[in-house]
């Protein structure tokens, strides 16, 4: 398929004016800040992806890469999907890294900073921590922690009710 005039031309500033996806969600909060009905509705649509799971989370992620496919627009509303997905609590957390590397992983050399959260995807956020590596010297690592139920997820949306 090929790109309309005004989706080529979209495609052209969104390229020469933004260099990351937070640039991009500035512009399409300045351009539709007067607009409720269409923010409600695309707030509604995300919020509906990401309460499906994961696997439509990254459907719409790949969805907004393909405005070779998609209209330009709607690109640009699914890019919120890249980061700006849900965070899971700090109790999961603790919890999968106790599970993972046992209940005394803190006293072992591994502790996550408070505030720590880096990013937070479709499956997994990302928070900065601490390694001791010994000699009494640490190094800043990047945890990654599955959210809740992801594998179940996945797999019931993948299974198809065959």
């Amino acid at each position: 398929g090929s790109l309309s005039e005004d989706d080529e031309e979209d495609n052209d500033f969104y390229d020469k004016q933004f260099q990351s996806t937070g640039d991009i969600q500035v512009h399409i909060q300045q351009q539709h800040k007067h607009n409720w009905a269409s923010n409600l509705a695309w707030r509604y649509t995300l919020h509906t992806l990401q309460s499906l799971g994961p696997t439509f989370v990254k459907l719409g992620q790949w969805a907004a890469t393909r405005r070779d496919l998609f209209p330009v627009h709607l690109c640009n509303r699914l890019a919120e999907l890249h980061d700006m997905a849900r965070t899971h609590d700090a109790q999961h957390t603790t919890e999968a890294l106790a599970e993972a590397f046992g209940e005394d992983y803190e006293s072992r050399g591994l502790r996550i900073m408070n505030d720590s959260i880096l990013g937070s995807g479709s499956a997994a956020q990302v928070h900065k921590g601490m390694l001791a590596i010994g000699n009494g010297t640490e190094r800043v690592v990047a945890i990654k922690v599955l959210h809740p139920h992801t594998r179940f997820l996945v797999e019931r949306d993948l299974a198809g009710g065959c």
